[in-house]
């Protein structure tokens, strides 16, 4: 995605004795970018889900921390197909956005937490005419 990229991505699973399940997995799997990536999510809800979010970081592809991400994602639907999804949204320091969605994400409503709002704020100095009426 970039250099200073936003990243956001929820993992979602019929119940929470699968999320449990999958974290048990991959704690003990052999690929530690893979470990390391669910080190740097929060699991601790009560509803089934897994989320990340990471602001102003470096989102390369071929970067293994980022792989490390993406492997995550592909074994939630590879070990869990049917019973667990992701939706994952990338924002660039350029404005673009990238959404992507595996497994049962869309049908588990997972696209409702993520969400992209482009918005401006100003904090223009009062005009002359303004500060003359006060």
């Amino acid at each position: 995605m970039g250099y200073r990229s936003e990243v956001a991505y929820v993992i979602g699973f019929d119940t929470v004795e699968l999320r449990e399940q999958f974290i048990a997995l991959v704690t003990v799997h052999d690929d530690e970018y893979v470990r390391n990536a669910l080190n740097e999510c929060e699991t601790k809800y009560e509803r089934p889900i897994i989320t990340f979010h990471a602001q102003d970081v470096k989102w390369y592809p071929s970067y293994a921390d980022v792989q490390g991400h993406y492997k995550l994602r592909e074994y939630v639907v590879e070990w869990f197909d049917g019973k667990a999804g992701w939706v994952a949204q990338e924002l660039g320091e350029d404005g673009e956005t990238a959404y992507d969605t595996g497994g049962i994400g869309e049908d588990l409503g997972l696209d409702d937490y993520i969400y992209v709002r482009h918005s401006m704020e100003l904090d223009f100095p009062n005009l002359l005419s303004d500060v003359n009426k006060e």
